[in-house]
């Protein structure tokens, strides 16, 4: 994958707000203005299974995988003059709740910024616990689940305040976990209580004088061996032990960072830089390590610089000694929010790695490391070996978040980083490939052309009477396929199949001949997989094994219906042959597993885009057609993967994919017996059908003279290109065969043949 076909997209969820959450942000921002909204970007926020919003004092609660207007919780809390933030509260399961133990319902705590705290044990009832925690009169930064419930134990949760202490919250008595009760101990924090001279305390050193700090971001990280919770300050970095219940070590700014910072500016410069002054913004695991973002400006410069440094695998166990790694992030974009006065920018900025990126083992099918701005997110990608890098280039790519909308929440989960944004729903930072930067929207619009190409379709075949009875005529009423039919309904398949493919951006973007090769070995796979859809309109039909043509009419099952002339026995047993091979293991390979299958919109449309981009189409293409394939195919897997997993459904792709198999296996059969039957002279019947609906346009446009009634099969065509279109579908040496055999037969009937066929 090559950096210069990356972008950052901002990939569009299927979950919606509920309309509860809807109307609160009506309310809540109903005096707003173009500049200024009261909703704060920090007032919602989700996990694996659930997503929350604040408003005012309420909290709403959902579940993702259900429908928006389903199963909204809303719960009261308690008032605040101070700012809330969503993550001041856990939403988690409680397998004590609920009816049906297979579906818990979840439990919620809370903890207002005074230390006041509300923990409902199930969302089923209104019922909670109230307290007000002693946290020395500090303020609440965050809240984390520590140990989850389990069999008679109630769940324990850290609490993390602006001051850097640091409290433990577990069960209060021994029927906790049916009461919800909740004692308060505090792990570490300042010596000096209240806020008055606010000084970090031991927390981060034996000196009670560093100046005035606020700690930034908390959070624990848990190992097989041991938890730890790392804490960053602007002017330093602390990481505790909590099982032991003491710091582990302490990084201070000017004595570890600075330096490092004063260094990265002289390999820049080439010189000394003066006045370095840096300031620590937010820390993240990744691959073992710890990576630290950090700001820093010189005296001749005018913006801020931004640094990522990587600390080794040892952070675990002792005090780092050095960094392992470092990288100047170029700010490109959005640069005026980075100058030298801008200073807010430092509290702005948010670093956020998923568990998948932090611990892959390889770099190049992971998003990279994201960086949240109210305004805007940005991306980089370092070097997957940062012990020994290759080159010490990273890549760096910017998202601006759509005009006029609001960043009101974000959360770091398993496999994604999520945005939340105040008008347009919740999105996913998406490291993808040019010019696919929003699939989900991408793909509603390919359903949405799939949905008109189908009416077009079926607009086509209806009369004026058949326009006002809506209703589909019964398997009774259904007329047989006539033999005119076969060339209206092979144009408007044809059509349908054009506007089809419009619709799909890089198929556009093709050069012309693997365009047109394209459709060609697409239209037949197509066609194949609409027949389904019109026949399963029809139980009565599927019952019977009878297939129903996108026209309306019944797909002829005798061999007498379309004979046309004298045949032999021999022909005609050999024609039967053909006819029971297709729709005998058509029904078997694709039909019945379809039918069966019940497929969603979304399936269907991963099944319609493999056939166009399947390895089966693969053949005289440019490298830059194949690699778009490749890349197009495992597109289409992620984002069936991603659907199955945001929407909460089973995985059906193994079956999807024998669905395709044996679309592809009957289309390679298909094309062979066409062959054969034009080599053998078989009579025109049932299976001709079939197949001269699919190959008919070919015929009329592409001059290819297969037929046997070409007055002159080789006067529109070089040898090798209609021997290259032959091995298509046909083997080589029956390739050979069949054009002298129609060599043989011009010379016979005193047709000129081109001296092209004839060295």
């Amino acid at each position: 994958m090559s950096s210069r076909d990356l972008e950052l997209t901002l990939d569009k969820q299927s979950f919606e707000y509920p309309a509860l959450v809807r109307e609160a942000i009506i309310k809540k921002n109903w005096h707003a203005t173009a500049d200024q909204t009261e909703i704060v970007t920090s007032c919602a926020s989700l996990n694996e299974k659930y997503c929350w919003f604040q408003s005012r004092n309420e909290i709403y609660i959902w579940e993702r995988n259900k429908t928006p207007h389903r199963g909204t919780i809303q719960l009261p809390l308690p008032t605040s003059g101070l700012p809330r933030s969503a993550k001041c509260a856990v939403v988690y399961d409680n397998p004590h709740n609920g009816s049906n133990a297979r579906f818990p319902t979840p439990g919620v705590l809370t903890v207002s910024p005074e230390g006041i705290l509300r923990h409902w044990i199930s969302t089923e009832s209104q019922n909670y616990v109230e307290k007000q925690l002693d946290i020395d009169s500090e303020v609440a930064m965050a809240v984390e689940l520590g140990d989850a419930p389990d069999d008679d134990k109630s769940a324990s949760f850290f609490l993390y305040t602006t001051s850097g202490s640091i409290f433990l919250l577990i069960g209060e008595g021994a029927d906790a976990w049916k009461t919800g009760a909740l004692q308060c101990y505090k792990l570490f924090g300042r010596r000096d209580q209240g806020f008055k001279p606010r000084f970090p305390s031991s927390l981060h050193s034996n000196q009670t004088d560093e100046g005035l700090t606020t700690v930034l971001n908390t959070f624990k990280y848990v190992t097989e061996d041991v938890t730890l919770i790392i804490s960053i300050a602007p002017n330093s970095l602390s990481v505790f032990h909590v099982d032991n219940q003491s710091p582990l070590w302490n990084l201070k700014l000017e004595d570890f960072f600075q330096p490092k910072i004063a260094v990265c500016f002289k390999e820049d410069l080439q010189r000394e830089a003066n006045l370095v002054c840096a300031e620590l913004i937010d820390v993240a695991v990744f691959r073992g390590g710890l990576l630290v973002l950090v700001g820093g400006v010189h005296e001749e410069s005018t913006r801020i610089h931004l640094f990522a440094l990587w600390l080794g695998p040892e952070w675990i166990f002792q005090k780092p000694e050095k960094t392992r790694f470092h990288a100047i992030i170029q700010i490109t974009e959005h640069k005026s929010l980075f100058m030298k006065e801008n200073d807010q920018i430092y509290s702005n900025l948010s670093l956020c790695i998923p568990k998948m990126t932090s611990e892959a083992t390889s770099a190049e099918r992971t998003d990279g490391i994201l960086i949240i701005h109210p305004l805007f997110a940005m991306t980089l990608y370092f070097p997957f070996n940062l012990e020994k890098p290759e080159s010490n280039k990273t890549l760096v790519r910017y998202a601006s978040y759509p005009k006029k909308e609001q960043l009101i929440g974000y959360a770091i989960c398993e496999q994604y980083v999520y945005v939340m944004m105040l008008d347009t729903g919740i999105h996913t930072l998406r490291l993808l490939h040019s010019g696919f930067a929003d699939h989900n929207k991408n793909n509603k619009k390919l359903m949405n052309a799939f949905a008109d190409a189908k009416r077009l379709r079926d607009a086509s075949f209806r009369s004026l009477e058949d326009f006002f009875d809506k209703k589909d005529p019964k398997i009774d009423d259904l007329k047989s396929m006539e033999r005119n039919d076969i060339q209206k309904v092979s144009e408007v398949e044809v059509t349908v199949v054009l506007l089809w493919l419009d619709k799909i951006h890089p198929f556009c973007q093709l050069p012309k001949a693997d365009k047109k090769y394209l459709t060609e070995r697409y239209t037949l796979r197509k066609i194949s997989l609409d027949l389904i859809h019109s026949t399963a309109k029809y139980p009565e039909c599927l019952v019977r094994k009878q297939l129903v043509a996108n026209n309306g009419k019944l797909v002829p099952v005798k061999l007498d219906n379309l004979k046309i002339r004298e045949n032999t026995d021999q022909q005609i047993a050999a024609s039967k042959a053909v006819h029971d091979r297709f729709f005998g293991q058509f029904w078997i390979d694709v039909i019945d597993p379809f039918i069966k299958a019940n497929l969603y919109p979304e399936e269907i449309l991963f099944v319609d885009s493999w056939l166009l981009w399947c390895v089966g189409n693969d053949g005289p293409l440019s490298d830059e057609t194949r690699n778009l394939m490749i890349n197009e195919r495992e597109l289409a897997r992620k984002e069936l993967l991603k659907w199955y997993k945001d929407n909460g459904k089973e995985q059906r792709i193994k079956e999807l994919f024998e669905i395709i198999d044996g679309i592809e296996e009957n289309c390679k059969h298909n094309y062979e017996d066409f062959q054969k039957s034009q080599m053998e002279q078989f009579p025109d019947v049932v299976f001709n059908w079939f197949m001269s609906l699919s190959f008919y346009p070919k015929q009329k446009d592409i001059k290819l003279k297969c037929r046997c009634d070409s007055e002159c099969k080789l006067s529109f065509v070089k040898r090798y290109g209609l021997q290259r279109h032959l091995e298509r579908g046909i083997h080589k040496n029956d390739a050979q065969r069949l054009i002298k055999k129609w060599i043989d037969e011009d010379i016979a009937r005193n047709v000129p043949v081109p001296n092209d066929f004839l060295k």
